[in-house]
């Protein structure tokens, strides 16, 4: 997998996409780099997030897969 990260100064209203991934599965993340001055950063955000619920509210349900599948003769 190769990644691509671009700072982009001036964001134009149509982004180029390079060659080497266009027509693939592609995850893209755009964020205003303006904004982080004044923001707190991800982790600070969650540990000011209220203790409130208990851990069971959270928790997964037991996954005990898929069953075996059976075959018609």
């Amino acid at each position: 997998m190769e990644t691509f990260r671009r700072i982009v100064d001036d964001m134009p209203r149509l982004f180029p996409v390079p060659p080497e991934i266009q027509h693939q599965r592609v995850e893209i993340t755009i964020r205003s780099l303006a904004a982080d001055n004044d923001a707190a950063s991800f982790k600070e955000l969650l540990a000011a997030m209220p203790d409130v619920g208990n851990d069971d509210d959270f928790a997964r349900a037991q996954d005990f897969g898929r069953s075996v599948a059976s075959w018609d003769s």
